[in-house]
């Protein structure tokens, strides 16, 4: 009786509790009990290679999906209007309506020259394209952005401390342009400007140091 109630009743009795209060799961079984259904689980897990990524690929491709179709679609809007730039700035200069008082008009200048040079020695033209072009533009921005702003930066910070020199720099200022606007040519006879340059980059330099 003993055997017979620690064996089947008491279970039954415990599964019927169990089930009274929310838990669900497999009847009771005797002797076996879930030995058989363990096993056949264990084996049907052991049988199929479990990949690593199988819980991982699924839920983070779709964001670098999405991520790298907009980088190709921005990348692709940013070369079409570059190009476009190059092509029109090489046209005014061709036409005489542009000077070469930028970057962009330094650059596709001396290749010009370049290709001018190769050709009249009777050398293969090997100079930049459109493509390399705009490789080179966007090497420019990106390198010039962070420094550009930490340097105009660090350059009012000085002012700012120092007065006196703002004062310098706009009387400079007026005598050099007078009521016109600053330009590439009246830039290089700024001298005070030029020295609260020089200034700031040794005080950058400095505090990349530091940091």
């Amino acid at each position: 009786a003993r055997v017979s109630c620690s064996i089947w009743w008491k279970p039954k009795w415990l599964a019927k509790k169990l089930t009274q209060q929310g838990v669900r799961g497999p009847s009771y079984k005797l002797l076996l009990g879930d030995m058989k259904q363990y096993v056949k689980l264990i084996t049907e897990a052991g049988s199929k290679p479990n990949d690593l990524t199988h819980e991982i690929v699924p839920r983070v491709d779709p964001f670098t999906l999405n991520n790298n179709q907009s980088r190709r679609k921005l990348n692709k809007e940013i070369t079409s209007m570059m190009r476009d730039l190059i092509e029109r700035k090489e046209y005014e200069m061709r036409i005489g309506q542009s000077n070469v008082d930028d970057l962009l008009g330094m650059l596709l200048q001396s290749n010009e020259q370049n290709n001018i040079t190769e050709n009249a020695s009777g050398a293969k033209r090997d100079g930049l394209s459109t493509e390399e072009v705009i490789e080179e533009c966007k090497q420019f921005y990106l390198a010039g952005q962070e420094t550009t702003s930490s340097l105009l930066t660090w350059a009012m910070k000085v002012l700012a401390m120092h007065s006196e020199w703002q004062e310098k720099a706009r009387e400079e200022v007026l005598q050099v342009c007078g009521q016109k606007e600053p330009n590439f040519e009246a830039l290089t006879h700024l001298k005070i400007k030029n020295s609260d340059q020089r200034n700031s980059l040794e005080e950058f330099q400095g505090r990349l140091k530091i940091n």
